[in-house]
Order: structure tokens, then C-alpha cells, then sequence
């Protein structure tokens, strides 16, 4: 199918990602290393627990450390916001398996914000390890707008040093 006859055909899927910690894994982690150059075991220990800390803080960007928390979106730019939550009726398996179908009716055309480096790999990476099987393989090729749109590597035009994640801290 050409691209002008799947833009006339097939809305595109706006989406968006929440990620949050998983305690079990990260129950899992080994000791970072403590560096060389400290010799005071005080100061070992705390540069350990620093480093920890700062794991588990960064760990909803992993999807080794990671888990759904929820997703959003909308099927067209009037469609209805549709926003999923992993809770006790709703299971990460069961969302995953439900936004398959969607991509599936949108013949996998995709719009949002580092979804290429992020959403989709995170999305593919959770369904893969719960067992729920892609209905599309996203497409992440660099350099083109379809039928995945990544904001964010339009705005700085494919250059990741110019541009910063949504999860953006001065600190």
C-alpha cells in the first residue's frame, strides 16, 4: 500500500507512556561498584548507596527495571482519549494486549514524543517478557515521519545532543 493511500485510510495512534519502578527487579541488582579512588570505608559505603539510589531513581527509564504504569491515546486528532491504568481489574498483559489491537487498526501509524527510542521499545520489550504478541512491528527507521512520527527527533532533526527528554531535571 503506498503512503498517500494509507494516509487517506488509516488515522494515526497518538500515544504516550508511564513507566514506573519494579521493585522486583531492582530487588535483583548487585552492588554498583564503589570508586577507586575512596579509601575511607564510610565514604565507600555512602558513594554506594548514592549510586544505588540513583538507580532506582532513573529505573522507570529501564525496561529491564521497569514497569507499565499506564498508557494514553488517541486513535486520530478527534479520536477520544483513551488513557490505561495497571491496576487490580486491569493487568499490564491485558493493556499491552489491547493497545496491539489498536495499532493493528491504525495499520501501525504512530505519533509522540522519543516514542521510537523510548514508548515502542518499551512497549515491544514488556510485551515480549509477558508473552503478548505484537500485532505490527513498529517501524523506528530514523530519517522518515512515517508511519511512526517521533516528535521529539523532528524538533532537533535526528541530533539526540539537541535535544532533551520530557524528563528533563537541572540537577
Amino acid at each position: 500500500m503506498n503512503t498517500k493511500t494509507q494516509k487517506e485510510h488509516y488515522p494515526i495512534m497518538f500515544i504516550d507512556i508511564e513507566t514506573k519502578t519494579n521493585p522486583e527487579a531492582t530487588a535483583l541488582l548487585d552492588d554498583p561498584a564503589a570508586p577507586g579512588n575512596i579509601k575511607d570505608p564510610q565514604k565507600i559505603k555512602d558513594a554506594i548507596e548514592e549510586k544505588k539510589r540513583l538507580i532506582i531513581e532513573r529505573s522507570p527509564l529501564d525496561s529491564d527495571l521497569a514497569v507499565l504504569a499506564g498508557i494514553g491515546y488517541a486513535i486520530g486528532a478527534e479520536g477520544k482519549i483513551v488513557t490505561d491504568t495497571v491496576n487490580k481489574k486491569r493487568s499490564e498483559k491485558k493493556i499491552l494486549e489491547d493497545l496491539w489491537l489498536q495499532y493493528a487498526l491504525v495499520n501501525g501509524r504512530s505519533a509522540g514524543y522519543n516514542i521510537m527510542s523510548f514508548d515502542w521499545p518499551f512497549i515491544m520489550k514488556r510485551s515480549f517478557d509477558l508473552g503478548v504478541k505484537p500485532s505490527l512491528i513498529p517501524n523506528l527507521a530514523k530519517y522518515r515521519y512515517e508511519p511512526t512520527t517521533d516528535l521529539f527527533m523532528l524538533l532537533c532533526n535526528w541530533d539526540y545532543t539537541k535535544g532533551h527528554s520530557l524528563w528533563y531535571r537541572s540537577s
